[in-house]
Formats: C-alpha cells, structure tokens, sequence
C-alpha cells in the first residue's frame, strides 16, 4: 500500500499528500517530473476488493499553474462556505 502523508502535517518541503474523500477514495496531489518539466499531478486513488491503486482519472498541470490554481480553488471554497454548500456526512455507527 502506498505511504500516505496527511495534508494537515504539511511543511515546504512536502511533494505528495493525500486526502481521504469517502471510505474507499483518495486523491494523491503530488509534485512529480516528466520530460524534464515539473508537474501537479492529482490522481484518484482506490481501494476495493477488486483493484487497490492509482487509477487512470486525474489531470497533472505544469506547477507554473499551481498558484493559479489555489487561488481559483480558495474562490470555490469561499463560494461553498458562503452558500453553504456543504453535504451532511452520516455519522458511522458504533458497534
């Protein structure tokens, strides 16, 4: 299984993060190079009995659009606080 870092334990110096999106779904952000060019590479990750890996969905960016593309998620993250445009998770159960 691939090493996972939690996006709340970054520091400068960090090229991958994960982040958890529902039980069996992750997203992999990580900073990687391909022919000779830096890029963003955001990837799904899944674990289900059938398959346990990356999978083909995901786009990657040259990281010179990084910084576009944090402010431009900041301006949807601020629309979905704003609107309220948030899902209510069902609490797991106890056993």
């Amino acid at each position: 299984m691939a090493k996972k870092t939690s996006a709340k334990k970054l520091n400068k110096n960090v090229k991958e993060v994960w982040v958890r999106v529902n039980d069996s779904t992750q997203i992999r952000i990580e900073v990687s190079e391909f022919k000779e060019q830096y890029r963003l590479d955001i990837r799904e990750y899944i674990e289900t009995e059938r398959y346990t890996g990356l999978t083909k969905k995901g786009i990657n960016v040259l990281t010179n659009y990084a910084e576009e593309l944090y402010e431009a998620l900041g301006k949807i993250v601020e629309t979905i606080k704003a609107e309220n445009l948030i899902n209510e998770l069902e609490e797991e159960e106890e056993e």
